[in-house]
């Protein structure tokens, strides 16, 4: 749904205007594609069959970024065949007020491509925390659950995340999540909590060497 959580979004959605969430968050884009979009990915649902068979993982409505090559909308502001771009770009999230990220689920982060896909954090200070998603992490078609509270290796299917992040970055004050795709893929369940309101952080544990 909107961020009133009561008006239910579409498939096919344009969420390049800030009417769906302005009140918690923008939702922005960049690269060659046609914009952020809603994606059904119900199997047996409006796209299937359709150009995104790797995307129909059963997770009900994702975020996609619109293939610039499907950009057309009899309906303003619904594009007529959702499809993710093969390019991938930049999908961004401008928090109005300072959050504690927890989690994302990333979906089709597969072999097809040679550079990794990349999330950043940014703090209201500009700090970054900077999570590298190998190719093949979801192995292909499938989808797997970016735990954004932490930095230790995140083993997938068929790579692995590592995360480092700049001296300072306070991760109770981030304001903008920026999501780099490097080809076909989709977001999904993005956690946050406000934070005024975020849980304390778990005390650190160490390993020592062998």
């Amino acid at each position: 749904v909107e961020d009133d959580f009561e008006t239910q979004l579409v498939n096919g959605q344009d969420l390049s205007s800030p009417e769906e969430f302005g009140r918690l968050v923008s939702i922005s884009s960049a690269g060659a594609n046609a914009g952020a979009a809603v994606f059904d990915s119900t199997p047996g649902g409006p796209n299937d069959p359709g150009p995104d068979g790797d995307l129909l993982v059963g997770s009900g409505l994702m975020v996609i970024l619109q293939s610039d090559g499907s950009a057309s909308q009899s309906v303003p502001g619904v594009f007529d065949l959702p499809d993710d771009d093969d390019d991938g770009g930049e999908l961004c999230f401008d928090f109005a007020a300072a959050v504690r990220l927890q989690r994302l689920d990333l979906v089709d982060i597969d072999e097809s491509v040679v550079v990794p896909t990349t999330v950043t954090l940014v703090d209201t200070s500009g700090r970054e925390r900077l999570y590298v998603v190998e190719p093949g992490w979801t192995d292909g078609p499938g989808r797997r659950t970016l735990d954004l509270t932490q930095l230790v290796p995140q083993l997938g299917r068929g790579g692995i995340v590592t995360a480092s992040e700049q001296a300072g970055f306070a991760p109770y004050q981030v304001v903008r999540l920026e999501l780099e795709f490097a080809g076909s893929g989709a977001l999904d369940n993005l956690v946050w909590w406000p934070a005024s309101s975020a849980p304390a952080l778990p005390e650190p544990h160490f390993k020592s060497s062998p």
